[in-house]
């Protein structure tokens, strides 16, 4: 899992790092089939409640094409 569940997260970013392909979604089974792909070296997904409503709250998981993939992940959480 790359991002918990979270009602409160209103937006989001992952970017990947690495040289390899990565692939992203809000479901268990991410696979080089079914997901988004993240291109190597700078590759990203922006998430924004505004635009995706209920899949920024999702729990999202990733898959990489290779092992030590490097990924940076950011969430915006609403406040109370």
């Amino acid at each position: 899992m790359i991002l918990p569940l979270d009602a409160d997260r209103v937006g989001g970013t992952i970017v990947n790092l690495s040289a390899n392909k990565l692939y992203v979604g809000p479901f268990r089974n991410v696979a080089s089939t079914k997901g988004f792909l993240l291109a190597p070296n700078g590759g990203q997904l922006v998430l924004d409640y505004r635009d995706d409503f209920l899949l920024v709250g999702l729990e999202w998981y990733c898959i990489a094409s290779k092992a030590n993939s490097r990924v940076y992940t950011q969430e915006l959480i609403a406040s109370s």
